[in-house]
């Protein structure tokens, strides 16, 4: 039988622990440490594998002489559904679950999504045994044995990774199941990914859309030139009757795309999603049921939660950014207050004429803030007391890479503002 140890905190220490206790109970077990890449790593075994059933383990983890023999009969018993077995630790010491230790093969490679997701799926790698259960629950069943033959890992992680809030923030996203499509044939909100070699991002973003419990939605994906593998994972999804992906065969720029998107636009809402965040399951239900029982507003925008990428792509909680409880125009300008996610009113965008593409910068940068500011010139824009979107702060990103920009940006758009307020007040004078 296959078994894997997932080292996911990289503990050598930890990891020894576990393969001897291996080694002392399964003679005859093929013991595969996994230091990386892990769903790769288990689904190229498990297809070359001929065993049926096959085993998970995390560093730090043990298991006793007992274990085989224990193994023996409940693997005997184990019912023609049922997808393995989940060991809860006989002590409560974990608040987090760890997902099945012992697996069915034929659950994991059959259905429409065969196989652990990777990375490029899912940036939490250390989820995959939870998200394969969450995946599989649907459809088959999990039987629950305590036992005193296996020991789980004490609690390792450091302070610094906040894996309580990690976890508080992933589990809705990780349980939730693509929404069921709306029977209207008119989407009441349009949900917009603009793109650029993003293509190891783009999957865990479609994701969230696919799983918002308000199914009233469209989504629309413009492809701005991009030269990484985002036509092929793009091509996975054409069939997806509420999906439309459109591409442009040179780059240009964040405000040209927005107002590609929004001439095909079908929603009487429009929400912003970067490729490389993704939005709570509730995100649209919130915001739909704000645009159902107030009156009219310009656009929407609420908390986010922030994520720090570090170089090697691990995701680090933050904290839960509050936005401005009122919207300021002076206050946004002055500290660049990013505001995630945005709710735009369609035909208010439309009005304006959409996002002006000749900036300095050739609309490429901060097309939030002028379209904010723009619309709450003529009408009100509204906070929503709640965190309905995940931002990553990363290195490479388009704002972080161009953060010297913004003065110059704020001078222009000062003037630009400031011209036209002063011609509408002369034009005020002459038709006086």
């Amino acid at each position: 039988m296959l078994v894997f140890i997932l080292n996911t905190d990289h503990q050598e220490l930890a990891l020894r622990l576990t393969e001897h206790s291996v080694r002392k109970t399964f003679a005859d077990a093929r013991m595969i440490s996994v230091h990386a890449d892990y769903a790769d790593v288990i689904n190229r075994e498990i297809r070359e594998d001929s065993s049926s059933f096959f085993i998970t383990l995390f560093a730090g983890e043990r298991i006793t002489d007992l274990f085989f023999e224990e193994l023996k009969g409940w693997l005997r018993n184990l019912p023609g559904d049922s997808a393995g077995i989940i060991l809860p630790p006989m002590k409560q010491t974990q608040s987090i679950p760890r997902g099945p230790v012992i697996w069915r093969k034929e659950a994991i490679l059959t259905g429409d999504n065969p196989g652990f997701l990777t990375a490029r799926h899912l940036p939490f790698e250390h989820y995959i045994l939870l998200e394969m259960q969450f995946r599989l629950s649907p459809t088959w069943h999990w039987n629950e044995i305590r036992t005193d033959s296996w020991k789980c890992r004490q609690n390792q992680s450091a302070k610094w990774k906040n894996t309580r809030e990690e976890w508080d923030c992933l589990h809705p996203v990780l349980a939730a199941k693509p929404s069921a499509g709306s029977s209207s044939d008119h989407p009441l909100i349009s949900v917009v990914i603009c793109t650029y070699n993003n293509a190891g991002y783009l999957e865990w973003a479609i994701r969230s859309v696919l799983v918002q419990t308000f199914p009233e939605w469209e989504l629309l994906i413009v492809d701005d030139g991009s030269q990484d593998d985002t036509a092929r994972i793009l091509g996975d999804v054409t069939d997806n009757p509420r999906i439309s992906i459109f591409r442009n065969e040179v780059n240009r720029g964040k405000s040209f795309c927005l107002n590609q998107a929004l001439s095909k636009a079908e929603g009487s809402w429009l929400v912003e999603l970067d490729a490389d965040d993704w939005l709570t399951p509730d995100c649209l239900a919130v915001f739909a049921d704000k645009v159902n029982n107030m009156t009219k507003q310009g656009a929407y925008y609420a908390d986010h939660y922030e994520w720090f990428e570090r170089d090697n792509k691990q995701l680090i909680f933050r904290k839960r950014k509050s936005a401005l409880s009122t919207f300021s125009p002076e206050i946004l300008l002055d500290q660049a207050y990013p505001l995630a996610p945005r709710c735009y009113h369609v035909q208010s965008l439309k009005e304006l004429g959409g996002w002006w593409e000749s900036d300095p910068f050739g609309g490429r940068l901060y097309e939030d803030f002028q379209m904010l500011i723009r619309l709450s010139l003529k009408q009100p824009v509204q906070h929503i007391d709640k965190a309905l979107y995940h931002r990553r702060l990363r290195k490479g990103s388009m704002t972080s890479s161009n953060h010297t920009c913004y003065e110059s940006w704020k001078r222009w758009f000062h003037s630009i503002i400031e011209l036209g307020q002063s011609l509408k007040k002369s034009e005020s004078k002459g038709s006086d």
